[in-house]
Protein backbone atom coordinates (compact mmCIF):
# COMPACT_ATOMS: atom_id res chain seq x y z
CA UNK A 1 0.00 0.00 0.00
CA UNK A 2 1.11 3.29 -0.98
CA UNK A 3 0.32 6.98 0.12
CA UNK A 4 -1.81 8.72 -1.85
CA UNK A 5 -0.77 12.44 -2.36
CA UNK A 6 -3.32 15.85 -2.31
CA UNK A 7 -4.15 17.10 -5.35
CA UNK A 8 -5.64 20.37 -5.92
CA UNK A 9 -7.39 19.29 -9.15
CA UNK A 10 -8.74 16.43 -7.98
CA UNK A 11 -11.95 16.02 -5.50
CA UNK A 12 -11.45 14.69 -2.06
CA UNK A 13 -7.99 14.16 -2.68
CA UNK A 14 -7.06 15.58 0.82
CA UNK A 15 -10.00 12.90 2.59
CA UNK A 16 -8.43 10.45 0.42
CA UNK A 17 -4.96 11.19 1.70
CA UNK A 18 -6.00 11.43 5.19
CA UNK A 19 -8.11 8.45 5.05
CA UNK A 20 -4.92 6.27 3.85
CA UNK A 21 -2.86 8.02 6.23
CA UNK A 22 -4.44 6.58 9.23
CA UNK A 23 -4.76 3.52 7.36
CA UNK A 24 -1.31 3.50 7.23
CA UNK A 25 -0.61 5.01 10.76
CA UNK A 26 1.34 1.76 12.32
CA UNK A 27 3.55 1.42 9.69
CA UNK A 28 4.26 4.96 9.25
CA UNK A 29 5.00 5.64 12.71
CA UNK A 30 7.56 2.36 12.96
CA UNK A 31 9.51 3.94 9.83
CA UNK A 32 9.70 7.46 11.61
CA UNK A 33 10.82 5.61 15.18
CA UNK A 34 13.74 3.37 13.04
CA UNK A 35 15.23 6.47 10.82
CA UNK A 36 16.61 9.00 13.37
CA UNK A 37 15.99 11.74 10.52
CA UNK A 38 12.30 11.22 10.06
CA UNK A 39 11.76 11.16 13.27
CA UNK A 40 10.55 15.21 13.20
CA UNK A 41 7.79 14.21 10.51
CA UNK A 42 6.11 11.56 13.15
CA UNK A 43 2.83 12.09 14.46
CA UNK A 44 1.82 11.88 18.57
CA UNK A 45 -1.50 9.62 18.96
CA UNK A 46 -3.33 13.45 19.38
CA UNK A 47 -2.53 14.30 16.25
CA UNK A 48 -3.68 10.87 14.56
CA UNK A 49 -6.96 11.89 16.59
CA UNK A 50 -6.89 15.29 14.84
CA UNK A 51 -6.49 13.89 11.16
CA UNK A 52 -9.41 11.18 11.88
CA UNK A 53 -11.61 14.37 13.43
CA UNK A 54 -10.42 16.62 10.15
CA UNK A 55 -11.55 13.62 7.84
CA UNK A 56 -15.49 13.66 9.42
CA UNK A 57 -16.80 16.87 7.76
CA UNK A 58 -14.84 16.00 4.90
CA UNK A 59 -16.21 12.45 4.31
CA UNK A 60 -20.05 15.00 3.99
CA UNK A 61 -18.51 16.95 0.66
CA UNK A 62 -17.73 13.65 -0.52
CA UNK A 63 -21.15 12.05 -0.26
CA UNK A 64 -22.10 15.10 -2.12
CA UNK A 65 -19.48 15.23 -4.34
CA UNK A 66 -19.54 11.95 -5.81
CA UNK A 67 -23.59 11.88 -6.21
CA UNK A 68 -23.32 15.49 -8.09
CA UNK A 69 -20.40 14.12 -10.78
CA UNK A 70 -22.53 11.69 -12.27
CA UNK A 71 -22.46 11.90 -16.15
CA UNK A 72 -25.34 9.87 -16.87
CA UNK A 73 -27.90 12.19 -15.39
CA UNK A 74 -28.74 15.54 -15.02
CA UNK A 75 -27.43 16.80 -11.28
CA UNK A 76 -28.44 20.60 -11.67
CA UNK A 77 -32.07 19.62 -10.45
CA UNK A 78 -30.34 17.40 -6.87
CA UNK A 79 -28.20 20.99 -6.10
CA UNK A 80 -30.75 22.24 -3.53
CA UNK A 81 -31.32 18.72 -1.98
CA UNK A 82 -27.55 18.69 -1.79
CA UNK A 83 -27.30 21.92 0.25
CA UNK A 84 -29.78 20.74 2.50
CA UNK A 85 -28.19 17.35 3.13
CA UNK A 86 -24.19 19.16 3.26
CA UNK A 87 -26.09 21.59 6.01
CA UNK A 88 -27.98 18.70 8.17
CA UNK A 89 -24.72 16.37 7.87
CA UNK A 90 -22.70 19.49 9.19
CA UNK A 91 -25.36 20.31 11.85
CA UNK A 92 -24.80 16.60 13.22
CA UNK A 93 -21.25 16.75 13.83
CA UNK A 94 -21.64 20.06 15.82
CA UNK A 95 -21.73 19.25 19.30
CA UNK A 96 -19.82 16.15 18.82
CA UNK A 97 -17.30 16.88 21.17
CA UNK A 98 -15.03 17.69 17.84
CA UNK A 99 -11.93 19.93 19.14
CA UNK A 100 -12.68 23.62 18.46
CA UNK A 101 -10.90 24.11 15.35
CA UNK A 102 -13.03 21.49 13.83
CA UNK A 103 -16.27 22.87 15.16
CA UNK A 104 -15.41 26.48 13.98
CA UNK A 105 -14.16 25.27 10.68
CA UNK A 106 -18.03 23.47 10.51
CA UNK A 107 -19.11 26.74 11.91
CA UNK A 108 -17.65 28.86 8.75
CA UNK A 109 -18.52 26.29 6.49
CA UNK A 110 -22.31 25.98 7.48
CA UNK A 111 -22.56 30.23 7.67
CA UNK A 112 -21.14 30.25 3.65
CA UNK A 113 -23.46 27.42 2.46
CA UNK A 114 -26.44 29.52 4.11
CA UNK A 115 -25.16 32.32 2.24
CA UNK A 116 -25.34 30.27 -1.03
CA UNK A 117 -28.47 29.08 -0.25
CA UNK A 118 -29.85 32.19 0.35
CA UNK A 119 -29.47 33.25 -2.89
CA UNK A 120 -30.84 30.06 -4.46
CA UNK A 121 -34.11 32.09 -4.53
CA UNK A 122 -32.71 34.49 -6.88
CA UNK A 123 -34.82 34.84 -10.46
CA UNK A 124 -31.51 34.03 -11.45
CA UNK A 125 -31.41 30.53 -10.51
CA UNK A 126 -35.13 29.55 -11.00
Amino acid sequence: MNPILDSKTHWNSTLNMLERAITMAPALSRIVRKIPELSKFGLLPQEWDMLKEISLPLKVFRKISKTLCGESYVTMPLAVSAYNLIMDDLEDLQGKGLSSVIEEAIRVSLNKLRSYYARSDSPMYA
